[in-house]
């Protein structure tokens, strides 16, 4: 058997840890919609989506340990980034109007 038929087509390298999700099809959709009205890649959208997420979280739960915070190296954070920010505002609005 040739090894080559072995290789993966392409290789992309990073140090950056993967994940895999599973999408309710109009969530992807639109995602989809989102990523291409911005010109990104799915992965950097859902990527910057989690990050602006967790930060919200993280702000309310702030960790236990004395560590300072970790540097944010994304390069890619854009125009995207206030709209996101107003986004998960104008969701913890609505959950609080829930809890009430």
């Amino acid at each position: 058997m040739n090894s080559t038929l072995l290789k993966p087509l392409f290789h992309v390298p990073t140090s950056k840890p993967r994940t895999t999700i599973y999408l309710a099809p109009e969530l992807f959709q639109a995602l989809e919609r989102r990523a291409k009205e911005e010109r990104r890649t799915m992965s950097n959208l859902c990527n910057l989506l989690i990050e602006d997420a967790m930060q919200v979280w993280l702000d309310a739960n702030p960790p236990e340990s004395k560590d300072p915070p970790a540097a944010k190296t994304s390069a890619t954070r854009t125009k995207a980034t206030t709209t996101t920010k107003a986004t998960a505002t104008t969701k913890q609005t609505r959950g609080s109007k829930r809890s009430s």
